[in-house]
């Protein structure tokens, strides 16, 4: 290790003289590239990463987390060779192939390490001392190394101070970025959502910071010919190698999470419209079901005073039909101790000649639905079926339903008829699956209360029949008892 160090890294504590060195010069376009595509790598590997941390499957945040790491290291090398491509020396320079290939490593690795490191759920500063300070070292490795397959006339010499320096700067700026990312928006909640930009700005800086302060570490001490070089790569060609692969693998990354957020989206999207049309079928079943006990509570309201049967029926037909959207409605009643069910109340019925009013048991849809105990429906009736009229005219209803009313004794004391327009709706359904057990126990009710009333009008009449015989007879003994009297003088 110590062989490799010495034969690739010669730190000097003291400047070699000016009149020994090559001296450089900097393109201003290709540094300011340079700045740009560590920016830029920098902000697509913490975009990437903060996806992640979104993502749910353990396997899917750590494939995107390794590929931000790629996209972040291969953006990091780019850099490099940009900037070095940027600086011009006056002696011929290329690269060792392998050494450049090799220099990669260090700082992909370092950057999927520390992606991995800082996308845990709970973040502190010991993470973070280590996430930066990994990163900031594997740029340097990668930086030097890089560095190191340089092959031109010139022996490279760094400034220790300077060297260590440009550490230092990679690993303080690299753990304030990996900072900014979260701590920054608790200080500065404003700002919560340039957060990632600022944090890529940062980290493009500390890798551009380590760069060309190692850059500035670096003495090239002139070395005989100053067009000798050995074999290796141009540097024109390098960079233009180096800036396709890096575009290509930037791009690999964009597209790969791309793909990969319109995907999640489409599940969160397919999840949001699911989850709205359920909340909107409660909110439906609630307002349903709100309608639905309203509406019975007007009906109970309605029919709470009457007493006999003939009022119960109109006031029930007047009420329960409007409510259902019918425009006819009939009500027939089947008396104790008879057979057939007479019609007793209606809503803006018509009779016509040649209607019957009243039906046997299995008689009609009527009596047809008391044999079945259940609702019978017809659509698509004819024209002369039924009249729906008013004052402006008349029109046919096209739905029709025959319901019994069922008592829990399993009597039917009465079927409801009520013609429509338009077929009933789940609401309405639902509002006659409620209120018609109601109905026939209201109706029993009604019979009991009768025939009490009936027995206790008829026990009243006994009473006042012996009350009156009884005044008749005491009327008799008074009468016979004067007789008797009257007798008993006259002897």
């Amino acid at each position: 290790m110590n062989g490799i160090i010495d034969t690739y890294l010669h730190l000097v504590a003291t400047p070699p003289a000016d009149s020994l060195l090559f001296l450089g010069t900097y393109s201003p376009g290709l540094v300011v590239l340079s700045i740009g595509i560590a920016i830029f790598a920098s902000y697509t590997a913490l975009l990437v990463a903060d996806f992640a941390e979104r993502s749910e499957g353990a396997r899917t945040k750590q494939m995107l987390l390794t590929l931000g790491g790629l996209a972040l290291g291969a953006g990091i090398w780019s850099m490099h060779f940009v900037g070095m491509l940027g600086f011009a020396l006056p002696c011929g320079v290329s690269y060792d192939p392998w050494v450049t290939g090799f220099s990669m490593i260090p700082g992909v690795l370092a950057s999927i390490f520390s992606l991995h490191l800082i996308s845990q759920r709970r973040m502190d500063w010991k993470l973070l001392l280590i996430g930066g300070t990994l990163f900031g070292a594997g740029v340097g490795v990668m930086h030097y190394a890089g560095m190191a397959a340089m092959r031109m006339g010139a022996l490279l010499r760094y400034d220790v101070w300077l060297f260590f320096l440009s550490i230092i700067v990679a690993v303080v700026l690299a753990i304030l970025a990996l900072w900014i990312r979260t701590g920054i928006v608790r200080l500065l909640p404003g700002i919560g959502q340039f957060a990632l930009l600022v944090s890529a700005i940062v980290m493009g800086g500390a890798v551009s910071g380590m760069h060309y302060t190692a850059m500035a570490a670096a003495y090239f001490v002139r070395d005989g010919d100053t067009k000798a070089i050995q074999a290796g790569f141009e540097p024109l060609m390098l960079a233009i190698v180096i800036a396709g692969v890096t575009g290509l693998l930037i791009g690999v990354v964009l597209i790969y999470v791309f793909r990969h957020f319109l995907h999640e989206m489409e599940q969160v999207n397919a999840q949001s419209k699911l989850t709205l049309s359920q909340l909107q079928g409660l909110v439906a079943a609630h307002e349903q079901n709100v309608w639905i006990k309203s509406s019975s509570a007007q009906i109970n309201a309605a029919l709470q005073s009457k007493e006999t049967i003939a009022d119960f029926a109109r006031q029930l037909m007047l009420t329960l039909t409007p409510l259902l959207g019918a425009q006819v409605g009939v009500f027939y009643y089947r008396a104790p101790g008879t057979t057939h069910y007479r019609l007793l109340g209606s809503h803006a019925y018509q009779h016509r000649k040649g209607l019957t009013q009243q039906f046997a048991v299995g008689e009609g849809l009527v009596g047809q639905c008391v044999v079945e105990r259940a609702p019978i429906s017809v659509s698509g009736l004819d024209q002369d079926y039924i009249q729906i009229a008013s004052g402006l005219g008349q029109t046919s209803p096209r739905f029709l339903l025959a319901a019994p009313l069922k008592t829990v004794s399993g009597d039917i004391p009465g079927v409801i008829e009520v013609a429509s327009l338009a077929r009933f709706g789940e609401r309405e359904q639902a509002l006659l699956d409620e209120i018609l057990p109601m109905i026939a126990l209201s109706i029993t009710a009604l019979e009991r209360n009768n025939r009490t009333r009936e027995l206790l009008d008829e026990s009243q009449h006994q009473q006042n029949v012996l009350a009156e015989q009884a005044q008749k007879m005491e009327l008799l003994a008074q009468r016979d008892g004067q007789m008797s009297l009257t007798v008993g003088k006259g002897l």
